[in-house]
């Protein structure tokens, strides 16, 4: 009896192992679909910073055309005013301080207006020479009248230094330096005279020289 009914309960296991063995081919999980891949790109264009814009034409600042440093001009340097500088140049001769009117009248001739006036400096008269380009004055040397001053109205004359009237003020200084501005004129002296550039709109309207009276 015993062994019949280990008999009945292999059986039995034998029959619940068939069962649970089944088919192998269980189903397996369906694959879980991965995220895709895919790259999204930006909806909005990304700004690229550029460089920046390059002028054809080359920067200068206190310098020359490539930019190179250029230094300033240097003031210009004159020489000192000497007596070569009250002479001037007329009709291919020269006028002087102190030469005699014979000699002026042989340089201009005697077309002129004539004036005069007891000298407050000398014994005898001051007199006056007025041409149409120029006006001498002359000082009485006893019975001899030499040129005091001369005013030069016009291009007649060339100054020692290349001036003459219609000259600018630029060309004035250049040639004589600094000089002294007394309202409209611009003024040099030395030696006890003077030389006076009268400037008119930025150009050389006359010019005296004049001997400078002591007080």
């Amino acid at each position: 009896m015993k062994k019949f009914i280990i008999f009945v309960s292999v059986i039995a296991m034998l029959a619940m192992l068939a069962g649970c063995g089944g088919d192998n081919s269980a189903e397996t999980a369906a694959p879980v679909e991965s995220a895709s891949t895919d790259v999204v790109e930006p909806s909005e264009e990304v700004a690229v910073e550029s460089e920046p814009a390059q002028s054809n034409a080359p920067l200068v600042i206190g310098g020359n055309a490539e930019g190179e440093d250029v230094e300033a001009a240097a003031p210009v340097e004159t020489a000192a005013i000497n007596e070569e500088d009250f002479v001037v140049v007329i009709n291919g001769g020269e006028l002087t301080f102190d030469m005699t009117m014979d000699s002026v009248f042989e340089l201009l001739g005697t077309e002129y207006e004539y004036s005069e006036a007891i000298s407050c400096a000398y014994d005898g008269m001051d007199k006056t020479f007025a041409y149409s380009d120029i006006e001498i004055y002359s000082w009485p040397d006893g019975d001899i009248d030499r040129v005091s001053e001369f005013l030069i109205f016009s291009d007649i004359c060339t100054t020692a230094r290349g001036i003459t009237v219609g000259s600018t003020l630029d060309d004035v200084i250049a040639a004589y330096g600094q000089g002294s501005e007394v309202g409209s004129m611009v003024e040099y002296e030395a030696l006890g005279r003077l030389i006076s550039f009268n400037i008119s709109d930025g150009v050389v309207a006359d010019i005296d020289f004049m001997t400078v009276q002591e007080d």
